[in-house]
């Protein structure tokens, strides 16, 4: 007999988050001896969407029984939730949420619809924190958001939203596509409202380390080798052959770890399988800050003296 059938729906194959998703869910098939097909879309949502319409009609010994899907924009993916559900196939999405998933699990009562994310609140309250750390009174804010809709950019800025305020008018928010061209285009329209002989000390936030970093190389490229101290960069994934690297570097002054969920909602999967149980409508992991929020206030005060 064929083992289970899992389809991993990325919507990015060049995002480093993405490509430890795929490595995680990877491990995880193999833990549990799963098929898995995996599809990324290039940031194209049509090209999602057709991956996904395909996958769902297929005959059935090709069709997944589980689809993980990282979306393009979540909130165009309801129609083929549907057509899934209909068709008993299972769906996690990967680090997003959509509204309807309490409704539709009661629709659908024997499918399992869940996600599978950090606390994406919890991101922007752990970035505020670290925010509060690093900002000096005078200092201008650039604050980097995922796509305008997506529920992990919409919550993370909720999260941070307090402290941001605090700024009294001295922070601009951008939006990316989670890409670090994303991040240097943005920092790049920032920079054009600054005379050069003019430009204030910077903190910049991004709601990944590709935006972050993407972001700080466009700043750092405009500022005097002397002024490279005013410049502090926050991002978040985290992961450790990016986001940690690059804080070990000093190209991040901060970053949140976020440990991939696609394994994640494999094994939720699996235990489902063998009678062990049924995944709740959010599965959740731990964030931390990296570094921790003592040594950064510790490493930052010593750098003030």
């Amino acid at each position: 007999m064929a083992p289970p059938r899992v389809g991993l729906f990325l919507h990015d194959g060049e995002n480093d988050y993405q490509q430890l998703m795929l490595q995680d869910a990877e491990q995880a098939a193999r833990r549990h001896s799963l098929q898995l097909d995996v599809h990324v879309a290039g940031k194209d949502v049509d090209r999602q969407i057709n991956q996904l319409k395909v996958a769902i009609s297929a005959q059935s010994s090709a069709r997944p029984e589980l689809i993980l899907v990282s979306p393009v924009r979540e909130q165009l993916l309801l129609t083929l939730l549907r057509s899934a559900a209909r068709a008993g196939i299972h769906w996690a999405f990967l680090t997003r949420w959509l509204d309807d998933i309490p409704a539709l699990r009661r629709e659908f009562p024997e499918v399992d619809i869940y996600s599978v994310s950090a606390d994406q609140k919890e991101i922007g309250r752990l970035q505020g924190r670290q925010l509060d750390i690093l900002r000096g009174p005078e200092d201008e804010l650039i604050y980097l958001s995922g796509p305008a809709g997506t529920s992990s950019a919409r919550q993370r800025a909720e999260g941070i939203q307090p402290e941001l305020e605090r700024a009294r008018g001295k922070c601009q928010t951008f939006y990316g596509d989670w890409s670090q061209e994303s991040g240097r285009a943005a920092a790049r329209r920032w920079l054009a409202g600054f005379p050069k002989s003019q430009r204030p000390s910077f903190v910049i936030i991004g709601q990944n380390d590709n935006m972050a970093v993407g972001a700080r190389e466009a700043v750092a490229a405009s500022l005097d080798s002397s002024r490279g101290a005013k410049l502090r960069v926050i991002g978040c994934d985290g992961s450790f052959s990016f986001g940690q690297r690059l804080v070990s570097q000093g190209k991040l002054s901060a970053t949140v770890v976020v440990p991939p969920v696609s394994g994640r909602a494999v094994d939720a999967f699996a235990q489902r399988l063998a009678g062990r149980g049924r995944p709740n409508a959010v599965e959740t992991v731990a964030v931390a800050s990296h570094p921790s929020l003592e040594a950064l206030r510790t490493k930052h005060v010593r750098l003030r003296l």
